[in-house]
């Protein structure tokens, strides 16, 4: 029968088990990092990847980082600043229209006018 104190005697319940790894936190205290900074959320699952989100006009340093067993590989990732090209200083054709672009007269690098 059952143990007087409620236990099951020392038996195993239930009798087969497994051991799973634990998953990874995000990394914290990353400097222009989104909120959270992996789009996966603050836990990441073992086995699986955080995705580094930044601020807007930042970029990730890491495309990923990878979780195995409780540690991020790599452990964390900086946000860079993106460099802005000034399209107001290039020289438009006589009949362009007051703006050159329609993003603006600043385009974040990666983007197109």
């Amino acid at each position: 029968g059952d143990a007087p104190d409620g236990g099951t005697g020392g038996r195993l319940v239930p009798r087969d088990f497994k051991c799973v790894p634990n998953g990874c936190a995000a990394p914290a205290c990353v400097a222009d990092a989104a909120f959270p900074p992996c789009a996966e959320g603050w836990r990441i699952a073992h086995g699986t990847a955080c995705t580094p989100q930044c601020q807007p006009g930042h970029v990730p340093s890491e495309p990923f980082l990878a979780c195995l067993a409780s540690r991020l590989q790599p452990p964390t990732f900086a946000c860079e600043k993106r460099a802005l090209c000034d399209v107001s200083a290039v020289a438009a054709p006589p009949d362009a229209a007051d703006e050159p672009c329609a993003e603006g007269s600043v385009v974040v690098e990666g983007s197109h006018c």
